[in-house]
């Protein structure tokens, strides 16, 4: 291949890249999007199941037989409790869990292959490999201002940068991959469709959240007529925030349900530290 033929392959793969990047960051961004418009549905949901108007951000309040006795506990470091709602919409499913881990896999084995191809080279074809990437690339010649990784791998040397990078990287693709595997391995492997897993986290951290706040188990309630209760429409509702018009709820939703124990229904008062000097104290 020319020169110019190389030059225009290589223009036509990297306008392919950036599409594919450029498309991947417009996912990203409306997939925010969506996660922002379904906290916002959640708030305006718990505002109806308690009579109080909320804005996002709020403490969210606790009722027991139609009384506020307390907000749920909030720490810096956890999100609002309508944003697990909505972010438990991030799981992936079962064929994107099977398409990291291969992806995962194979970096690991390509990483494998590069420590194992520069151990199998001698002392000295090592060193001359060494001495002639010196005059190539970011090796060519020492900017002042040059980032600090440059600088490292310049004063390490380029094959001991590439083996230890290399092993670093098969070592954490193949643990994460591992743990990629685990996560599948709970999943349903009921026969038939697989369920969709993102419908299923969303629609049992708003059944979660529900019994919380009123100490009382959601139900399902669909009849000819629509969706009706508490708990159904605003399930709907934070689906089509979603983007998920066509997603059903009766199947999340049932499954939902269950899994919400007495543990959710029951509310004991949390002391915080000075409440519990003040009676270590006494």
């Amino acid at each position: 291949m020319t020169d110019a033929e190389n030059r225009i392959v290589k223009a036509l793969v990297d306008g392919q890249v950036k599409r594919d990047a450029e498309a991947e960051a417009r996912a990203y961004v409306e997939k925010q999007h969506a996660i922002t418009r379904a906290e916002l549905v959640v708030v305006s949901a718990i505002g109806s199941w308690t009579g109080e108007a909320l804005e996002p951000g709020d403490p969210v309040p606790i009722f027991r037989d139609g009384k506020r006795i307390a907000t749920i506990p909030q720490h810096a470091l956890q999100p609002h409790p309508a944003r697990t709602v909505a972010e438990a919409s991030l799981i992936e499913d079962r064929s994107e869990l099977n398409r990291k881990i291969k992806g995962l896999m194979n970096a690991s084995e390509a990483a494998d292959g590069v420590v194992r191809a520069l151990g199998e080279l001698t002392y000295f074809d090592r060193l001359s490999l060494e001495n002639k990437c010196k005059g190539v690339g970011v090796f060519a010649f020492k900017g002042a201002h040059d980032p600090l990784e440059i600088r490292v791998i310049r004063e390490i040397g380029p094959v001991a940068s590439a083996v230890m990078a290399a092993s670093t990287l098969a070592s954490t693709a193949k643990s994460e991959a591992d743990d990629l595997g685990a996560e599948l391995k709970k999943r349903d492997t009921k026969p038939g469709r697989p369920r969709n897993e993102a419908a299923h986290a969303v629609a049992r951290e708003l059944a979660l959240l529900y019994a919380k706040i009123l100490g009382k188990p959601p139900t399902y309630s669909e009849s000819p007529d629509g969706l009706s209760g508490e708990f159904t429409p605003a399930l709907r509702d934070v689906f089509d925030a979603l983007g998920w018009d066509r997603t059903g709820l009766k199947g999340p939703a049932l499954s939902a349900i269950t899994a919400v124990s007495d543990a959710e229904l029951k509310y004991e008062e949390t002391i915080g530290f000075g409440g519990l000097f003040g009676l270590l104290a006494k």
